[in-house]
């Protein structure tokens, strides 16, 4: 049966493995986005749920506008928070195109190549530069949740 799988896909168990990291990590990174909005708004979880259907572009877009809006972070806080949002848009995009493709065979050696339905090009990648944008989703889920850290910080030391 792998090898029937393999025939298919053209990729290994390994790089099943880190598409399976991508998907883990960029949910996630995902949850954290809706945990920003929600120290951002000053609210409860439970207010919080309508966030939490938000798509990942979207819950980018309204923490970006949260961060402009705040009356109590400072302007490198904001720089901050803006660099991690503006990465972690960028890697949530890079998952969708591995995410929502078929993927392929490619004729490079080592290589499988997503087809996306959605629009987004082709991309011809290796286990290894999935595993790396793996690895960079991880990292950034974290520095959403630094971000979080950060807005509640300046939450307590505004009067």
């Amino acid at each position: 049966m792998a090898e029937s799988i393999l025939k298919t896909t053209q990729l290994t168990p390994e790089g099943e493995a880190a598409v399976g990291r991508i998907a883990i990590w960029a949910a996630m990174a995902e949850r954290n986005l809706v945990d920003l909005i929600r120290f951002l708004e000053g609210t409860d979880s439970a207010t919080n749920k309508k966030n939490a259907t938000l798509s990942g572009s979207d819950a980018v877009k309204k923490s970006r506008k949260l961060v402009r809006d705040s009356a109590v972070l400072l302007p490198d806080e904001r720089n901050e928070v803006y660099r991690v949002l503006d990465e972690v848009r960028k890697l949530l995009q890079e998952r969708n195109v591995v995410i929502h493709a078929m993927v392929g065979t490619s004729a490079r050696a080592g290589a499988a190549t997503f087809r996306s339905p959605r629009g987004n090009p082709d991309r011809t990648l290796t286990v290894e530069d999935l595993a790396q944008l793996a690895e960079r989703i991880n990292e950034f889920a974290w520095q959403v949740f630094d971000c979080q850290i950060l807005v509640a910080r300046a939450h307590e030391r505004s009067p």
